[in-house]
């Protein structure tokens, strides 16, 4: 896990209690290797290392006024406000002054977990949620952040498992000092601001900006043994592009076999750009691998059931240090598709329309209430969370807000599960001079993705001309690349039809293509002929998998016995027979369901283990 910053701060009558909790949460981590520890007035704080280590860079210094404590996985020269960073150094820092006053930093970006809960009596502070528990904190939970997580993968806005425990936001100062309440201010670099530009000007300064900014993320590397995670999409293929104008040559790695079409897109782009290009398999010992040891590293977000890299961290290790991939590139060029809803029930009711699926499959897991109840409750805490972005000032904020909800919280526990794996996460679109360009995009230049296509076809023309995995069209032969609210389906398609008959219609066949034979197959996860039809689309059909009997129901299974579910909306007596059902190769639930309620029975259980007294 390499580093994780403790601190607990409160009354002076309280210095060894606060130290032995210190002490406590530190061995409590997985992997503790060693840590060390300081006190300043009111405040006792500690630097705790945890293997596989490697993922990032900490320190532990005395300054002039105090203690500062920081662990990043690239930390900036002194002088610089950590919260004006971004993937280019994305951190969390301490500042401890003689007295005890403290001050807790996250980057513009929130690529760092941080949690917190106080008061003017006390702080908690740590960098890994469960710790919290170790410090002191109830483990009671927060049902509604954890209805939230089992339906939309991750707690909205702040909120985490845990009640009374929040998260920072990204570029975050929280300040606090005996007697008063902590304050906590944030101006998050993923905020529309800046300077307006044209078209033009936009893909002259990525064109500019982005070689300098993949290089930098490459040089990072610790021992000058990158990875590029490639797909078929824009994204990585942007990376490699520009790395290519570089003249760099990483290995680029993708999962899967040539039977998925991710897998011989992202052959064709290594190829074309002349790259060593290792593909891993996805067999069925790699399926699940580390689950429950996934499951702690992540941080009451995201699902170790999705968290692939975990699944292949130790050959990653073996072939390099440091993982380039391309996070919330999509997002941050206007990958959303409620793009142009301007009322806040429309946004609502779009945002439920998108969860459907997932709370359908849910029900069943609940006890009777919770069930019922579920779908007041995600209906009432994401108006909530809408209810502070200003639907009718801008078209893209459905996309704003997303950007901070799924980005924030699913995509940085991605971020940091990485690190915590020992391999040293570098998100070049996170990067803060791309966060700032992009945060100047108006409305109509995140619309459908469009501008994002013309940087790809002028400014890393290397990949333009290769098909897309997911509707087989090539930047070069589109005129959007993402849908949108703003015009119905149909009138969108009539536009690329216009333009680009041919790709309109490849993509109306793939979809359809796509969406019957995966039914098909989940409906006979006996049948071959469908099971490797459906697998062309995806590397990692968890819904075939989990009705086809071996390791992946095995483990899930053994995973879901294992967590505790009691007080939990989840009913134990469903989780039994779901796992009878695994066992027996009969499941009807989803995977992907049944691997978040799995996570969250193991983070329970390791809340309660840890709530309970030494001996």
């Amino acid at each position: 896990m390499s580093h994780e910053i403790l601190l607990v701060a409160g009354s002076a009558a309280l210095g060894a209690t606060r130290r032995e909790a210190i002490d406590r949460a530190a061995l409590e981590l997985p992997g503790f290797l060693s840590h060390e520890s300081g006190v300043r007035g009111t405040t006792a704080v500690s630097l705790v290392e945890a293997a596989p280590s490697g993922g990032d860079v900490a320190a532990m210094t005395t300054e002039a006024d105090g203690l500062r404590l920081v662990v990043g996985t690239g930390v900036e020269p002194r002088g610089r406000d950590v919260r004006e960073s971004g993937a280019e150094a994305a951190a969390v820092e301490v500042l401890v002054a003689e007295d005890g006053r403290t001050r807790v930093r996250t980057d513009g970006a929130g690529l760092l977990p941080c949690f917190w809960s106080g008061s003017a009596t006390g702080l908690t502070v740590s960098t890994h949620l469960a710790s919290m528990v170790s410090l002191g904190i109830s483990p009671d939970l927060d049902d509604t952040a954890v209805l939230q997580y089992l339906v939309l993968l991750h707690p909205l806005d702040d909120r985490t498992l845990l009640r009374g425990v929040r998260l920072l936001p990204p570029g975050c100062e929280l300040t606090w000092v005996l007697g008063q309440e902590p304050t906590v201010t944030s101006r998050s670099l993923m905020v529309p601001g800046g300077e307006p530009l044209s078209d033009d000007q936009v893909v002259a300064r990525f064109a500019a900006l982005w070689p300098e900014v993949v290089q930098q993320a490459l040089e990072r590397s610790p021992g000058q043994r990158p990875l590029v995670g490639l797909s078929g999409g824009l994204d990585s293929r942007a990376i490699a592009a520009a790395a290519s104008q570089l003249g760099r040559r990483p290995l680029a790695y993708t999962y899967g076999t040539r039977v998925n079409r991710e897998v011989r897109t992202a052959e064709r782009v290594a190829q074309q750009l002349g790259w060593p290009h290792l593909v891993l398999p996805v067999t069925p010992d790699r399926r699940l691998h580390g689950v429950v040891e996934t499951a702690l590293r992540l941080d009451g977000a995201h699902s170790p059931s999705e968290m692939y890299e975990s699944w292949f961290a130790g050959t990653l290790r073996e072939h390099g240090d440091t993982i380039v991939n391309g996070l919330a590139g999509g997002p941050l060029w206007g990958d959303d598709k409620a793009h142009g809803l301007m009322d806040l029930e429309s946004v609502v009711e779009f945002q439920l329309a998108r969860y459907t699926g997932a709370a359908a499959s849910l029900r069943p897991y609940l006890w009777g209430a919770a069930a019922s109840g579920l779908d007041h409750e995600l209906r009432r805490s994401l108006r909530s969370s809408l209810e502070p972005w200003d639907m009718g000032a801008r078209e893209d904020a459905p996309g704003l807000w997303k950007l901070h909800n799924r980005q924030l919280r699913w995509g940085n526990m991605l971020f940091s599960s990485l690190r915590r794996e020992g391999l040293r996460p570098e998100a070049p679109f996170l990067d803060s001079r791309v966060l700032r360009l992009t945060a100047g995009l108006t409305p109509e230049q995140h619309k459908n993705g469009s501008l994002y296509l013309r940087v790809h076809r002028e400014a890393l023309p290397e990949t333009s001309n290769i098909p897309r995995t997911d509707d087989g069209n090539s930047p070069n032969r589109l005129t959007h690349v993402y849908w949108s609210s703003d015009r119905s389906f149909a009138r969108q398609l009539a536009d690329l039809g216009r333009s680009h008959p041919v790709s309109a219609g490849r993509r109306v066949y793939r979809r359809a293509h796509d969406v019957v034979m995966g039914r098909a197959s989940a409906k006979h996860p006996g049948s071959t002929r469908l099971a490797r039809a459906a697998s062309a689309a995806d590397v990692f059909p968890a819904d075939i998998w989990v009705r086809g009997g071996g390791t992946y129901p095995q483990r899930l299974a053994s995973m879901l016995r294992s967590g505790d579910f009691s007080g939990t909306p989840v009913a134990p007596e469903a989780v039994d027979q779901a796992c009878d059902a695994l066992e027996a190769g009969r499941v009807e639930g989803s995977a992907g369901t049944l691997g978040k309620v799995a996570a969250l029975g193991t983070w329970v259980a390791d809340y309660r283990r840890r709530a309970k007294p030494a001996g």
